[in-house]
């Protein structure tokens, strides 16, 4: 099994993969498309409404439906447990957005932190170390647990590079 450097999710493989996101910021939330896909086939239609209903999926075929329905009864959460095909969606989207911020971050030279509330709901915060300080992940390391994360927060973990790890926790 493989884990995924940013949600933990234990996968057979990794040629499944979210290759697109739409968003749309809705008065309810942010409502949510993505494209999923077997390296270069098309699987289908990840989805949210932003509502707080559920991560659907909308198969291009039977055949696509069967593949995922194989590659999700594989899949384990971090400590090893199954999981469903809700969390292995929002887990996919979840490793293509984080891609995505930790690659900007970088081309940005701007340091990535995410908080987790009680609840485990993420909010991402960015920082630079000193101005005249180079690009340095032990440096932002030594520097995280001095931030201001804000009363919810009671886990944050900062990107190093190809990691998340965790400087702080609560109680």
């Amino acid at each position: 099994m493989i884990t995924l450097v940013h949600t933990g999710l234990q996968v057979p493989h990794t040629r499944i993969r979210v290759t697109h996101v739409d968003q749309l910021e809705t008065p309810r939330g942010i409502a949510w498309t993505a494209r999923l896909c077997e390296d270069s086939t098309l699987l289908g239609t990840i989805s949210n409404t932003g509502h707080g209903g559920p991560t659907e999926f909308t198969p291009a075929s039977a055949q696509a439906r069967h593949v995922v329905e194989e590659f999700v009864t594989a899949c384990r959460s971090g400590d090893g447990q199954p999981v469903d095909e809700e969390a292995v969606l929002d887990a996919l989207d979840g490793e293509y957005e984080y891609a995505a911020l930790v690659a900007q971050a970088d081309a940005d030279r701007t340091h990535v932190v995410r908080g987790f509330d009680a609840s485990g709901i993420p909010q991402v915060f960015e920082f630079r170390t000193r101005p005249g300080r180079p690009f340095d992940y032990a440096l932002a390391r030594a520097s995280a647990p001095h931030l201001a994360l804000g009363p919810r927060i009671v886990r944050a973990e900062l990107w190093m590079g190809d990691r998340w790890e965790e400087f702080y926790r609560s109680g």
